[in-house]
């Protein structure tokens, strides 16, 4: 896991890394990452970047777009843009199905919309009209949310088609630590989403001092290197 600050309160990335695998085809799912920065702020010089306006774009190593803007705020992911077929029934997926509410903004565009639990959270979900069937492709990710209760919203999305209920509500037990209780959905366009509780996620996502720290005896007992 990987962001800002911690999982309890921004949003973060998990980086999935499989051994022996050296390439991705890569989809047309994910649009682009939108990042917020301080003023302080300056480009990497080890990538290329491209500069348009107050606007900063690069790419990173698995050709993922990044649009960095520079203000006067703390650094965090704005949104995540994510191309969808058909933006009329997507809002209504995520607006009347999920609960999710739509955030009015000038600068976007007719053919995208934003969306949050909150008009005051700081990350948001962008979805972008595309004139073409989404392809995932290899490099296939998944949005995660944290929420007060799974089962509204499985219940919501049972009423709405029993085949876009992927896994779940089930829970899940780490040993020694919290369980969570979790649904996995999937929207029109295929994208998986996962809704987790919001109590357990929280203890679960809790600092514990030495977290950041790769257990190198504990990954080569479990040959994880060997490939």
């Amino acid at each position: 896991m990987i962001g800002f600050g911690s999982e309890n309160d921004t949003f973060v990335f998990e980086l999935t890394y499989n051994y022996g695998i050296h390439h991705y085809k890569i989809g047309n799912d994910v649009r682009h990452v939108q990042v917020a920065m301080p003023n302080s702020w300056s480009p990497p010089s080890h990538f290329t970047v491209q500069a348009h306006n107050d606007m900063f774009t690069l790419s990173g190593p698995d050709n993922v777009a990044y649009h960095v803007t520079r203000g006067d705020f703390r650094p965090h992911v704005a949104y995540m843009s994510l191309n969808v077929s058909d933006i009329v029934k997507s809002k209504a997926f995520y607006v009347e199905t999920l609960g999710l509410v739509p955030i009015p903004s000038h600068s976007q565009p007719n053919h995208t919309i934003q969306v949050a639990w909150r008009v005051q959270d700081e990350t948001r979900l962008e979805l972008a009209q595309i004139e073409e069937e989404v392809r995932h492709e290899e490099a296939f990710g998944r949005i995660a949310f944290a929420c007060p209760d799974v089962a509204p919203i499985a219940e919501k999305v049972r009423s709405v088609s029993e085949k876009m209920i992927k896994h779940g509500p089930v829970k899940l037990e780490t040993p020694g630590k919290a369980t969570v209780e979790v649904v996995i959905v999937e929207d029109g366009d295929g994208y998986e989403i996962c809704f987790v509780e919001v109590t357990g996620f929280d203890q679960l996502a809790a600092y514990v001092k030495g977290g950041d720290e790769i257990d190198w005896h504990a990954r080569g007992e479990l040959g994880a290197d060997q490939a």
